[in-house]
């Protein structure tokens, strides 16, 4: 076996980041504790996703950035994409939205 192969088969794949948006406060709050984070920080977060429409973690201004850094590799803000933008004549706007399960 060559060293590259070697080196690629020992290689761990990273965990999968767990989304926040669609957590409840509760799911939220065992999440801050099972990473030893305070009860706060999970109204915090619930708070910029929710109320100030976080797209990631570097706009929570009152989350310490060593934090924001932690969080940004363990969790992420998943919005869903815009697949079709229909204009109505009568001024309507409908999206259809593109989840991360293709749905």
């Amino acid at each position: 076996m060559t060293p590259a192969a070697a080196a690629a088969t020992t290689v761990e794949a990273a965990p999968a980041r767990v989304d926040l948006v669609g957590l409840t406060r509760a799911e939220l709050a065992a999440e801050m504790a099972g990473i030893g984070e305070k009860p706060f920080r999970a109204r915090q977060v619930w708070h910029w996703i929710y109320h100030r429409g976080a797209r990631g973690f570097e706009a929570m201004a009152n989350v310490p950035k060593s934090l924001r850094r932690d969080f940004a590799a363990r969790y992420r803000i998943g919005r869903p994409a815009a697949a079709a933008d229909l204009l109505s004549a009568d001024g309507t706007r409908k999206w259809l939205l593109r989840l991360d399960d293709g749905r």
